[in-house]
């Protein structure tokens, strides 16, 4: 067996993939990157508690019988109310102020409230799309148009903090919902951006140890905790926004992808920044470059040289993820892994409140056990070279479709209410495995596609994501038919995304980050050969970067 999963060491070697190591830069990126990453996450979670349905146990002053399902006491509700020359006041239970109980949504209401999470992930997914595009054709931090400029990333920080402190003055569930689906758009840009912005300056061996220690997971801990302390749906948002408004300030001090800036052509910006990157935060006394700014350019140059085709066809679009048999194979495989994942994980989410035990402690215990889970695989990962994406995808299946399988059991032999502590607690287990499956879909979706259609790759599996999401609320719907036939769809689902993703895609662990799109013999359609040349415009600058590095690669 090789030490290495890497085919082409010389790659690493002569490529700028030498001068990104792991230093002072990086910490700082990481830091920056977990700030980021709580504005995220917790205007995700934020919903686990805003949205949470809370229990009707009575009308007016008539108690009912503790033994009643929600679905009997909504009868007897609406009994009572149809008796009495007037209706009576609803009884709810709760443990957080959600919106569904600041507006008296209860019973079949509380589908309204559900359906407003579908809304906002709608808004995500939007915002994927729009800036994975910007930030590929003008740059991951910086989007520069000829009549705008701005940073991408600090675009959909600040506006993301601002519209979550102002969900708090919604007056009704429309306006609360209006206003979580345009924060979904920025909060879909953000995430993609950002995400492939920081995998290209993190060296290929950290990916995954950075990608699990900076991750949402933590944050479902430090959320659960703001949500006791604050209480309710209005405080929630302004506590949670106002945490992540450091992350602002981090971004304004990280530099743009060294990558992408030698992918324009733009050699000189690409090699001040990685010259910057390495002494980052060192005194000028102590800056000592272990490599001259010849080597930097040399390595550009190779890169450069790799990649000149597609350097001369600057523009690239969402059909370019297409164009060969074997990125076809690629997105279908990745789309359908995060679609399974997104619906089984939110559908999960979004209804702790129906599992027994704290909603609070549900939610801690969910970050936390993903987190421990996460450190332990990437501890796997860095310690055996066998461990690579494939057996992590495969273990997180394998973790949730067994749990899944027994909670599917116990509804067909009516012992779910007698088990309901041991399907709290299997529940809890499998959906934290299956959260693992955000970061290996993502990195290895990072790890296959070129730099040139990175962000867009990215885009388009959030994209399914996000669908995903979107349909997530309504999984559990199908109970109404049979209380195991959401646990079904969800075992079916991850058998066929386990099998394809285990025998027909490539194992990506370790490998540097593909530069080259394919040749055009690789083309599904040759005509795309003439449409793209028409299409695209080529830019001087671009084919004098490209003369210039085969004349210095002559000249050596």
């Amino acid at each position: 067996m090789p030490d290495s999963l890497v085919d082409d060491n010389d790659t690493i070697l002569k490529g700028i993939d030498k001068f990104i190591g792991f230093n002072r830069y990086t910490l700082f990126l990481c830091l920056a990157f977990e700030l980021v990453i709580l504005s995220q996450a917790g205007n995700v979670i934020y919903l686990i508690f805003a949205a949470a349905s809370p229990n009707l146990i009575g009308c007016g002053t008539t108690i009912f019988n503790e033994t009643l399902s929600q679905y009997e006491a909504c009868e007897q509700f609406e009994t009572m109310n149809r008796l009495e020359n007037q209706s009576c006041a609803p009884i709810l239970e709760y443990q957080f102020r959600s919106v569904a109980v600041e507006w008296n949504y209860f019973c079949s209401k509380t589908v309204k409230v559900k359906n407003s999470i579908s809304f906002q992930m709608f808004g995500i997914m939007v915002g994927g799309i729009i800036f994975g595009q910007l930030s590929d054709l003008y740059g991951r931090k910086k989007v520069c148009t000829e009549f705008i400029p701005f940073q991408t990333v600090l675009v959909c920080l600040l506006m993301t903090i601002l519209l979550g402190l102002l969900c708090a003055l919604a007056k009704d569930l429309l306006m609360f919902v209006i206003i979580r689906s345009v924060i979904g758009i920025f909060i879909g840009g953000n995430a993609v951006v950002m995400y492939v912005y920081v995998i290209e300056k993190i060296p290929a061996n950290y990916r995954m140890k950075v990608n699990t220690f900076v991750t949402w997971s933590p944050n479902f801990v430090i959320l659960s905790l703001v949500a006791y302390l604050t209480g309710s749906w209005h405080t929630l948002t302004i506590v949670m926004n106002l945490l992540a408004a450091p992350s602002f300030v981090c971004v304004l001090f990280l530099y743009e992808s060294p990558r992408w800036l030698m992918q324009k052509g733009r050699l000189d910006e690409a090699k001040e920044t990685l010259i910057a990157m390495n002494d980052w935060g060192q005194s000028i006394k102590k800056r000592e470059k272990c490599f001259s700014e010849e080597e930097v350019m040399n390595a550009l140059g190779f890169d450069l040289k790799a990649s000149c085709e597609l350097l001369r066809q600057k523009h690239y679009y969402f059909h370019h993820l297409f164009y060969s048999w074997t990125f076809l194979r690629y997105n279908i495989i990745l789309a359908f892994s995060c679609f399974a994942n997104s619906v089984a994980f939110y559908a999960m989410l979004f209804n702790l409140e129906k599992i027994s035990g704290s909603l609070y402690v549900n939610t801690a215990f969910l970050g936390a056990f993903r987190y421990a889970l996460g450190i332990i695989l990437a501890t796997v990962d860095h310690a055996f070279t066998f461990v690579g994406r494939k057996f992590m995808h495969t273990i997180a299946i394998i973790i949730f479709v067994i749990s899944a399988a027994i909670i599917l059991i116990l509804i067909k032999t009516d012992l779910a209410l007698e088990f309901n502590g041991f399907i709290r607690a299997i529940t809890l287990i499998g959906t934290g495995s299956i959260s693992l499956l955000f970061i290996v879909n993502a990195i290895t979706c990072a790890e296959l596609f070129p730099t040139a259609i990175r962000n867009l790759a990215g885009a388009n599996i959030g994209t399914w994501s996000r669908i995903g999401n979107i349909v997530a609320p309504q999984l559990f719907y199908l109970d109404e038919f049979d209380p195991s036939l959401p646990y079904l769809v969800i075992i079916v689902m991850f058998v066929v995304d386990g099998v394809t993703f285990l025998f027909c895609l490539p194992e990506t662990k370790s490998r540097p980050l593909v530069e080259q799109m394919p040749s055009k013999e690789e083309f599904i359609l040759r005509s795309c050969k003439t449409t793209r040349t028409l299409s695209l415009r080529i830019d001087d600058d671009i084919e004098d970067s490209c003369l210039k590095s085969n004349k210095s690669t002559d000249m050596r």
